[in-house]
C-alpha cells in the first residue's frame, strides 16, 4: 500500500511538472505563461499601403523596406509571436525614425508619425518583461502598431501625391502661358504706373509754372486736350491693373484650392 501510494506521487509530480512546462515560454530569458498569453493567430486590418508613385519614391529607402517587410508579419499574428518579434521591430522603427534623407519628409509631420510608430514598438518591447501579462493589452498593443504605420503610410501618400501635382503644373504649357502672361501684365503695369506718375508730376509742374507766371491769380486755367487725354489714359490703366490683380488672385487661389483637396483626400 505505501509502495502504491510512492508510486502514485511520483507520476503525479510529474505530470504536474510537464504539465507547467507546456504552459510557458521563455523569450530573452523572461518566462511568459502560455495560459495568459494568447497562442492563437490574431487577424488584423491592412490598413493603408502605400500608392504607386509614393512606393516608387521610397524604394531605395532601406529601412523602410526592413519595418514594411516585418510589419507584414503582424497582419496574422498571435501575441506570443507578436512578443518574440517585438525587439527586433523596435529596433528597425528606431532605425526608421533616424534615416529621413528625402528632403520633402523632413517635415514635422512626418517626423511625428514616425515617433509615434517607434513609441508603440517599444511598449511591445516592455510588455516582455511583464511575466503575466494579459492577452487583451498584447492584442490592443499589437493593433495600435498597425494603426501607427498606417497613418504613416498616408502622410508619405499625401506628401508625394502634392509634389507630383506640383510637377504636373510646372510641366503644364497652359499654366505656365497663364503665369507668363500675369508676369507681364504685372510689369507692364509697373510700367504704366511709373508714366503715370510722371505725367502727373509734370503736369504739376507745369500748373505751377502758369500760376506763377500768370498776370491775374485769379484766372482759372482750363486743363488742356492733351491733360484730358492722360487723364482718360490714367483712369483706363487703373481699371486695367485692377482687373488683371483680380484675375492672378483667381489663378493662384485656384491653385492653392487644388492642392488643398489633394492634401485633404491624403490625410
Amino acid at each position: 500500500m505505501k509502495s502504491f501510494i510512492l508510486v502514485f506521487s511520483i507520476t503525479l509530480f510529474i505530470f504536474t511538472s510537464c504539465k507547467n512546462e507546456m504552459n510557458s515560454i521563455s523569450i530573452d530569458g523572461v518566462a511568459l505563461d502560455t495560459t495568459v498569453v494568447n497562442s492563437t493567430t490574431n487577424i488584423n486590418g491592412i490598413g493603408e499601403s502605400l500608392k504607386p508613385n509614393a512606393k516608387k519614391a521610397v524604394r531605395n529607402w532601406e529601412e523602410y523596406q526592413l519595418v514594411d517587410a516585418m510589419i507584414t508579419r503582424f497582419f496574422a499574428i498571435s501575441n506570443a509571436e507578436a512578443l518574440s518579434n517585438a525587439k527586433e521591430l523596435s529596433t528597425l522603427s528606431k532605425q526608421l525614425k533616424d534615416s529621413i534623407r528625402d528632403k520633402r519628409l523632413q517635415v514635422r509631420s512626418v517626423k511625428a508619425r514616425l515617433n509615434v510608430f517607434n513609441n508603440e514598438c517599444m511598449r511591445l518591447e516592455d510588455m516582455i518583461s511583464i511575466s503575466a501579462i494579459k492577452q487583451e493589452e498584447v492584442t490592443f498593443e499589437v493593433k495600435k502598431i498597425l494603426e501607427a504605420f498606417s497613418g504613416v503610410n498616408a502622410k508619405l501618400n499625401s506628401i508625394y501625391s502634392v509634389g507630383d501635382l506640383e510637377k504636373e503644373l510646372e510641366l503644364d504649357p497652359d499654366f505656365q502661358a497663364m503665369i507668363n502672361n500675369t508676369n507681364e501684365d504685372s510689369n507692364s503695369t509697373d510700367t504704366v504706373v511709373k508714366d503715370n506718375m510722371h505725367n502727373i508730376t509734370t503736369s504739376k509742374k507745369t500748373t505751377r509754372k502758369r500760376n506763377s507766371s500768370s498776370i491775374k491769380p485769379k484766372e482759372i486755367i482750363l486743363p488742356t486736350k492733351e491733360e484730358k487725354l492722360k487723364r482718360r489714359k490714367k483712369q483706363q490703366n487703373k481699371k486695367g491693373d485692377f482687373q488683371r490683380r483680380i484675375a492672378k488672385d483667381d489663378l493662384l487661389k485656384q491653385r492653392m484650392k487644388l492642392k488643398k483637396e489633394v492634401e485633404k483626400k491624403q490625410p
